[in-house]
């Protein structure tokens, strides 16, 4: 819950509204909780690297109604899209702790791959799209080249690689080398990074004073 102070004579005129009380109410938390969501978007520009579209369109508004107690809420959205939801992803950035396994992690984890406890991350062979991320394609064709290696195949493109008995990755076959794309990691752990209260409750002390008085205003017509 965000505290805000100093709108003693605001809620004074808000209550000489009477019936259009909780309109104006509603009007004001609305006005606010979208610049909540705006301010956010730009504070992950700020503190992610080239974060992707999930990521900055992942803030979603509750409008608050009239009726009862105008109640609004600024909340990540918990749909998947996908494979995961962006809360999955946004809560190590706001908590900090461990993420959520990938889809291709899971896929790679079942197919008995990834040991227990390992993650993955880009190698320098793996080829990246504009966010730093391994692009789709090259993780479809390495999960649909390792299907067929754990089937049986021989000769795939790609390949889990070893050191000794221990799977260390997954390489790919190149002309007449091979790269590793793909690194077997320990679990990351992730410090915060979004401050995600203190961004609404800045918003909301810097805010809602003057949206309540322009819906205040507008009702007073």
């Amino acid at each position: 819950m965000t505290d805000v102070t100093g709108l003693d004579e605001a809620i004074e005129s808000l209550d000489r509204l009477g019936k259009s009380a909780p309109v104006a109410l509603a009007d004001a938390i609305n006005h606010t909780s979208n610049q909540s969501r705006i301010e956010l978007r730009s504070e992950m520009q700020s503190v992610f690297a080239t974060p992707t579209p999930f990521t900055l369109n992942a803030i979603a508004v509750q409008p608050a109604k009239p009726a009862g107690d105008p109640e609004g809420a600024v909340f990540v959205k918990d749909k998947k899209q996908g494979a995961n939801a962006p809360e999955d992803w946004f809560a190590p950035q706001v908590f900090g702790g461990e993420r959520q396994l990938k889809a291709s992690e899971r896929t790679l984890r079942a197919l008995g791959v990834l040991p227990a406890g390992m993650f993955t991350v880009p190698a320098k062979g793996a080829r990246l799209d504009k966010y730093g991320n391994m692009s789709r394609g090259h993780i479809r064709q390495l999960l649909t080249s390792i299907r067929k290696t754990v089937a049986g195949a021989r000769k795939e493109p790609f390949f889990v690689a070893r050191k000794g008995d221990k799977a260390i990755g997954i390489a790919e076959r190149v002309g007449n080398g091979v790269q590793l794309v793909l690194v077997f990691t320990r679990e990351p752990q992730y410090v915060q990074r979004l401050d995600y209260s203190a961004v609404v409750e800045r918003v909301a002390d810097q805010n809602i004073e003057d949206n309540l008085n322009l819906a205040i205003t507008k009702a007073l017509g």
